[in-house]
């Protein structure tokens, strides 16, 4: 009985309780809603500000003389806003209706389809918060009609963005490099920097573009406007106008640089189908000051189009740039690319037998054909000249050089691998590191490669490190041989077997590679050599900068010259036959073949350097065919192409743009004078901005051996 009334009395309680809980309730929301109604009604109106970054234009990129090679065009993009098109309750209707739009303005020769839409949009290669490009250079009437119909198209974005633009083409592509959204990791290296980048920021992603993104980066701006918390922009507050990015003047003479590619495919197809199949892979080619190593020329094929990854690559060409097939065109063959020299490296194997004793200018030798070694039984003892060179008989430096002796050249290895004790183990090898090989050459390109000259030491570490994958840590006099005559393990670089000439020629002394010739101001006027007008639009000139030296005594490096000289000269220079009828006596060119057997099936790898006037030598070519055949057939032609506008007509044929310059010192527009288009349902980049915003973007991209 008592037990009940407690319970009553606690129901009562929790009732109570209850009643108090809703009144304090409806109390609250009466207060809200009816009493103060009238103030929240107008907080809801009051406004706030934002502030839109306005992505500066980066510089441009030009020649020695001052010739646009790459600057930024003022393009119609119709792009997509991903995040606000997937808020959108019918997205699949919205890209349905787009691509419909963009096939009835635009034609285009493989029409838009909601699956391609949906598949660039996957591919995901812009910035997290950029819109993703769809069609660049639109029509005006296709800008109007998505104008007028915005609440049709929530997420698409019209506007007129800065893309980059390549005033010749593919001329120089691995060269210029690409640009494309910012690494996270370079982003957050920068976040606190004095000039950090925005999180979808453009930045270089190769070539020049990356390796000169310090200069050619702008100061972004930015717009603060006042908004309605619905996102509506009731007037412009402030304006920072951003600040576009240096120019950049480069090394590379354009006309130079036509005509090495132009003589490096010329040779490639005649290659071809000289031969049929298979057809070279690839191929590079370049030329450099030996005096100061500015590069004037740099090739490498295959080539890509760059005007391809803006304002966005899609999806089908960035698969085939990836396809084994298309012999990775994105990859620069002229410093990365690795390959065992060959006979150009008797360039080393000389100077070293001089340096230690090994020879004299005078000594002879007598070339049998072959050299078996010293107490070695079996095949695998004899190295020999090329199937075609048979026994040379006596033979000194010189003509050892210019009919590519490999008898004489093993005769040096084998004799400092056995005078070891006195000269060490590695002496080939450290007069390799003196020319430069093996080492960073330091050129202002990030993709520079180097592989470390084989040594004894570097081989036992390796087997020691890795017994299955190198299972005979042992270095034999066979080792040296092979290494004597450019063979084996050694690998080197285009861009250091031209660097190495270069010192050679340059009678010791090494420069350092580069592409930096000058930064100059935004837009300054230039004089017609590429100097600036203004001594103040001056921000940067390198000197040249001397990074080895070789000490090439007088007598040594005559001999060695006159070698050199009788390869594209002499009767029996094995490139002799490629130079008949160069005009000599006007431009004098002393060079070396090289020819570069690989294993398996396939044809040898095919170099030819060469360096001139002789008498004072200005420039070094350097040429790379692979599985092409001898060097003097294959290689050789395309460095004689390279020379002789320069000994027949006192310069190269200019180079003609595909797309028209404007005058020096003019070019794109500043920031600020391009207006974008009212941006779809209200929005542009996310940043609240209706139709008054303007903007100013950057492109955006996704991606024994013959001794011939």
């Amino acid at each position: 009985m008592v037990a009940a009334a407690d319970r009553r009395v606690r129901f009562r309680a929790l009732g109570l309780v209850c009643i108090g809980v809703f009144a304090a309730l409806i109390a609250r929301m009466w207060y809200l809603q009816v009493l103060n109604a009238p103030t929240y009604e107008h907080v809801a109106t009051l406004t706030s500000t934002r502030t839109i970054s306005i992505p500066a234009p980066r510089g441009r990129i030009l020649d020695r003389k001052g010739r646009v090679l790459v600057d930024n065009v003022p393009t119609k993009v119709v792009a997509i806003d991903r995040q606000r098109l997937s808020d959108a309750s019918d997205s699949d209707a919205v890209i349905s209706r787009l691509a419909a739009l963009l096939n009835h303005y635009e034609h285009p020769s493989k029409p838009f389809t909601s699956a391609g839409i949906r598949r660039t949009l996957r591919v995901n290669q812009v910035g997290p918060f950029d819109p993703v490009p769809l069609a660049e250079n639109v029509s005006d009437q296709l800008l109007v009609d998505l104008v007028e119909h915005q609440a049709d198209y929530p997420g698409v974005v019209a506007e007129t963005r800065l893309l980059r633009q390549y005033h010749y083409g593919t001329l120089a592509a691995q060269v210029l490099g690409r640009v494309g959204p910012i690494p996270e990791a370079e982003w957050k290296a920068n976040e606190h920097s004095k000039k950090p980048y925005a999180k979808d920021a453009q930045v270089g992603l190769s070539g020049v573009e990356q390796s000169m993104e310090k200069y050619l980066r702008g100061t972004d701006g930015e717009r603060t406007v006042e908004v309605t918390p619905a996102g509506r922009v009731v007037r412009t507050i402030r304006t920072v106008a951003a600040t576009p990015g240096d120019d950049v003047e480069l090394t590379l003479d354009i006309d130079a640089q036509a005509t090495t590619e132009k003589s490096l495919v010329a040779q490639v197809e005649a290659t071809r189908s000289s031969r049929g199949y298979p057809p070279v892979p690839g191929a590079a080619a370049l030329m450099l000051d030996p005096r100061n190593g500015q590069v004037l020329s740099m090739a490498s094929y295959p080539t890509f189009d760059p005007a391809s990854f803006v304002p966005t690559i899609s999806e089908a060409n960035w698969e085939a740039l990836q396809q084994p097939d298309a012999h990775a065109p994105l990859t620069n063959r002229a410093d990365a690319g690795l390959y065992s020299p060959g006979s150009t490296f008797k360039l080393v194997t000389a100077t070293s037998g001089l340096e230690h004793g090994i020879i004299t200018p005078g000594s002879i030798y007598m070339d049998n054909g072959y050299v078996k070694l010293t107490g070695c039984g079996g095949g695998g003892c004899y190295f020999t000249n090329d199937v075609g060179d048979g026994a040379l008989g006596p033979i000194a430096l010189p003509e050892a050089i210019t009919k590519s002796s490999n008898v004489f050249f093993f005769n040096i290895g084998e004799r400092l691998w056995e005078n070891r004790g006195q000269v060490g183990d590695d002496a080939l090898q450290q007069t390799a590191n003196s020319y430069g090989f093996g080492l960073m050459s330091g050129i202002d390109l990030s993709d520079e490669k180097a592989v470390p000259v084989p040594t004894p030491e570097r081989r036992a570490k390796q087997h020691r490190d890795n017994p299955k994958a190198f299972p005979d840590g042992g270095w034999y006099t066979g080792s040296n041989l092979n290494l004597a005559i450019g063979q084996g393990d050694l690998l080197v670089t285009p861009l250091q077997l031209a660097s190495a000439y270069g010192q050679f020629a340059a009678g010791g002394d090494r420069y350092r590679p580069t592409l930096l010739l000058r930064v100059v101001k935004a837009f300054a006027p230039l004089s017609a050599d590429g100097t600036p007008k203004n001594a103040s639009d001056l921000i940067v000139q390198p000197a040249p900068v001397k990074t080895g030296h070789v000490d090439l005594q007088p007598d040594w490096r005559a001999a060695m010259l006159q070698g050199f000289t009788g390869v594209t000269q002499s009767s029996g220079g094995t490139a002799a036959d490629t130079f008949t009828g160069f005009p000599f006596d006007r431009f004098s060119i002393a060079g070396k073949t090289g020819t570069a057997q690989l294993t398996g099936n396939k044809f040898s790898n095919a170099f030819f350097v060469g360096f001139g006037p002789t008498s004072d030598p200005g420039y070094v070519g350097v040429a790379v065919l692979e599985q092409a055949g001898y060097g003097a057939s294959a290689a050789a032609p395309v460095v004689r192409s390279m020379f002789e506008p320069i000994a027949t007509d006192g310069g190269w044929t200019t180079a003609q743009p595909t797309i028209p310059s404007a005058p020096t010192g003019g070019g794109s527009p500043r920031p600020g004078s391009t207006t974008t288009l009212p941006a779809a349902d209200g929005a542009a980049n996310g940043a609240g901005s209706t139709s008054d915003s303007s903007t100013t973007s950057t492109s955006t991209s996704i991606a024994g051996a013959g001794g011939r």
